[in-house]
């Protein structure tokens, strides 16, 4: 269940009572924990302006979240020949489609005489990680 959706149940007075993958006689103190925190969110969120800065709150650590995600993803530069034996840099990444296929993505980052260290090379590197950024932000949320 989506932050906000739960925000807003819980602000009309519904309470989730169902919890998928919980055996009532095993995890009755787990689901009697999960009921006081739903009290307690329910407590937080009776007014309709407390509703609405906890959803501003949880749109903006959402926000957080997707930067901090879209910052940490893995961008890796390796060496590319074309037809011709010019060896060229590139950055490339894979991303998660919502099918969950894997979706790799390229950028052209530079010639090797542009970049004498070759993959190793901190520039390259840098310059890689803002192409490959630019091209999958869009599958982080963020504009």
């Amino acid at each position: 269940m989506e932050h906000e959706t739960l925000l807003m149940q819980l602000h009309i007075g519904n309470k989730p009572h169902n919890f998928d993958g919980l055996d009532p006689l095993q995890e009755i103190k787990l689901i009697e924990d999960v009921d006081a925190q739903l009290t307690e969110l329910a407590n937080l969120v009776e007014s309709k302006e407390n509703i609405q800065q906890a959803i501003r709150l949880i749109t903006r650590l959402h926000t957080l979240d997707n930067y901090y995600k879209l910052l940490s993803h893995p961008v890796h530069i390796n060496e590319f020949k074309d037809k011709n034996n010019n060896i060229f840099l590139q950055a490339r990444t894979t991303i998660k489609d919502n099918l969950g296929r894997t979706k790799w993505v390229n950028a052209y980052v530079g010639t090797l005489k542009d970049y004498p260290k070759g993959v190793n090379d901190a520039e390259a590197i840098k310059k890689g990680q803002i192409l490959i950024r630019q091209k999958i932000k869009g599958h982080f949320g963020i504009k």
